[in-house]
């Protein structure tokens, strides 16, 4: 997305039949300037994902874009994340093709997402699920998309999708502590992850 022209294209087709009715769902989720929604980049899967990849939230708010209702969520994202993400998929044989990504707390966030703002996330995941009928996988990446999920199955049993759900670590691995080589380990354990979505995928 650093690329201009690209982004262009992209925002040329936010509302392109594969990715209209999760990116109108955005519109209806961007109350104001203080909560506010990524649309779905349209290089992802949209209604036909297969595997649904649900991070903590979008992070903080774009700094110097100056057109921040344009900002895309997704694995080509001009932000470390976004890269993390895309070498976890690409490294897992993955086709970006075949999914999407998606906040468990979908409005940007100034801090760490709090209990009770998870919470919040809950209906619009509700809603971004019942969409996607083609789901086979959900990659749950950090503890608030893990507890989002859980609440999502406690409050709407008969609403979650029936699929291999794996969890792993944040995609942004900046805020992780430990020696470099607890680190590596993550990393490699979160590779482990995205290589078994691959696999589950491709029915191997």
């Amino acid at each position: 997305m650093a690329d201009e022209g690209y982004r262009q294209e992209q925002l040329k087709e936010l509302y392109a039949p594969h990715v209209k009715a999760v990116n109108k769902l955005v519109d209806e989720l961007r109350v104001d300037e203080r909560r506010w929604v990524p649309y779905v980049a349209p290089l992802h899967a949209g209604l036909l994902t297969r595997l649904l990849l649900v991070i903590d939230s979008p992070g903080t708010p774009p700094q110097g874009t100056g057109r921040p209702h344009e900002v895309m969520l997704g694995v080509e994202g001009d932000d470390a994340a976004s890269a993390r993400l895309g070498a976890l998929v690409k490294r897992g044989g993955i086709d970006v093709a075949d999914t999407m990504v998606w906040g468990a707390f979908p409005w940007y966030a100034e801090e760490a997402v709090a209990p009770a703002e998870a919470r919040a996330g809950v209906e619009p995941l509700r809603r971004v699920v019942e969409l996607l009928e083609q789901v086979e996988v959900v990659v749950l990446l950090g503890k608030v998309a893990e507890r989002t999920w859980r609440m999502l199955a406690t409050a709407h049993p008969d609403q979650v999708p029936y699929a291999h759900v794996l969890t792993t670590s944040e995609a942004d691995d900046a805020a992780w502590t430990g020696t470099n080589a607890e680190r590596h380990r993550r990393r490699e354990e979160q590779a482990e992850v995205f290589a078994e979505a691959g696999r589950l995928l491709r029915g191997d």
